[in-house]
């Protein structure tokens, strides 16, 4: 999605729900979508997740997801995603629902590391290498009764098709 775009629907939802007293920045998490600090009043979204990112249904209720965070801070002085959270979001117009990291987005332009399994070969892709060995869990299930076996284990290479962002 257009991130001028994206960034002007943030300020005016943000102005438009009271959210006074907050920043937009971008940040560069690909791990999580968005972001709010109730407490450096800044509320943030992953310019890499949001340049990939088709539906723009899915990133208004994003922002408004992290505006309710914000609201809610500012009532309680801390946010979770429990039922007053969720009350604060729905009366916003957010779905109040968790937001999924990643679902729907292509992973293999951000992510830094891609792992492959050496059975059926099947990527995955991470933002960090993970120090436990990790195996593909559809062959591990399809193969050994969904028990960890080394066999499986993943071959780790960094992404050849990531995209640095600044």
């Amino acid at each position: 999605m257009n991130l001028e775009k994206t960034r002007n629907i943030a300020l005016k939802l943000m102005r438009q729900h009271g959210l006074t007293g907050y920043t937009f920045k971008w940040d560069r998490a690909v791990r999580r979508f968005g972001s709010c600090n109730g407490r450096t009043k800044t509320l943030t979204l992953s310019r890499p997740m949001t340049q990939y990112e088709t539906n723009e249904k899915r990133v208004i209720n994003t922002i408004l997801h992290e505006i309710a965070h914000g609201l809610d801070y500012k009532n309680r002085g801390y946010s979770n995603h429990d039922s007053e959270w969720k009350r604060v979001a729905r009366s916003i117009g957010c779905s109040g629902e968790r937001c999924s990291s990643g679902s729907g987005v292509d992973k293999s332009q951000f992510m830094k590391w891609v792992a492959s399994c050496p059975s059926c070969e099947k990527d995955v892709y991470y933002a960090r290498k993970t120090k436990v060995d990790k195996a593909c869990g559809s062959c591990c299930k399809k193969n050994n009764n969904n028990k960890y076996t080394s066999k499986y284990k993943f071959n780790w290479e960094l992404n050849p098709k990531v995209v640095k962002y600044k």
